[in-house]
């Protein structure tokens, strides 16, 4: 009985200390959400600021959306933003919101939701 204890204790060991010594696998989802958010931060007022919430990428149009929050020129979090990311457009929401919920609902429905 002490020997099987004895076993399964050096096996739990054992397995934790591979898991802590293990390197993170990439995942290509990452990777493509990750550039995308690179795209947002590059148009944003303060880029260093920039909080991302909801980020999906969209199974029909592979379209990454989610919502922003970043710093203005007055240097307060104005709130949760919409954004859309292809490669050949990157969006935030502004003043034209019809546009938005076009390009959203085009882009971005089966994605995340479109409230934040």
């Amino acid at each position: 009985m002490r020997a099987a204890i004895s076993t399964l204790l050096l096996a739990s060991v054992t397995l934790l200390a591979g898991a802590a010594t293990s390197k993170p696998k990439s995942s290509p989802t990452l990777a493509v959400i990750d550039a995308a958010q690179r795209k947002v931060v590059a148009i944003l007022n303060d880029p260093e600021s920039a909080r991302f919430r909801d980020v999906g990428i969209s199974p029909s149009t592979k379209a990454v959306c989610g919502f922003v929050n970043a710093k203005n020129a007055y240097g307060g979090y104005p709130g949760f933003k919409r954004f859309i990311v292809t490669e050949a457009m990157t969006k935030i929401e502004g003043t034209d919101a019809a546009a938005m919920d076009y390009r959203w609902l085009e882009l971005c429905d089966d994605s995340v939701p479109s409230k934040p």
